[in-house]
């Protein structure tokens, strides 16, 4: 494909939804688009604001916290993993996290006691921990979880 065609592909991308370069960079390169040309293309995009990954961290984080369920850790990971740098969503987090993320954790956390067959109380809150570790939330978020769902705190 050459230049022009995949700019425009690309750019039509990116006004469609929101994107990060690392997800254009995969599809220029599956399309045999030469590096020069990729290079252009990714300047050209920042420059025009088509990407924007402050922007795209912001839309992740919120998408990820309310119809994912993850916690900040996992969030983090992942927009690692997507190339994207610490200080474009570094203070994104101050904004959802406040007390929503508690809320999130109790709610997820009570979906799955129901779920979850445990000899005894010191299981259950093993296993319920084990669950909110993975999803990414912090072991403190989980102690403040766990204390509201009347489980007494234990230390892991």
């Amino acid at each position: 494909m050459d230049y022009k065609q995949a700019l425009q592909k690309v750019a039509s991308l990116c006004a469609s939804s929101e994107q990060c370069w690392q997800d254009i960079e995969k599809k220029l390169q599956k399309w045999e688009v030469n590096n020069n040309d990729i290079h252009s293309i990714k300047e050209y995009l920042y420059k025009e604001r088509f990407l924007d990954d402050e922007r795209y961290a912001r839309g992740y984080i919120r998408d990820k916290m309310n119809l994912n369920k993850w916690g900040r850790k996992k969030i983090e990971y992942m927009l690692g993993m997507k190339g994207i740098p610490r200080s474009a969503y570094q203070e994104i987090f101050t904004e959802f996290e406040s007390d929503e993320s508690i809320v999130i954790l109790i709610d997820l956390l009570r979906q799955k006691q129901k779920t979850i067959k445990a000899k005894d109380s010191y299981d259950e809150k093993a296993k319920l921990f084990r669950f909110a570790a993975g999803r990414g939330f912090d072991s403190s978020l989980i102690q403040k979880a766990l204390k509201a769902l009347n489980l007494e705190e234990t230390d892991f």
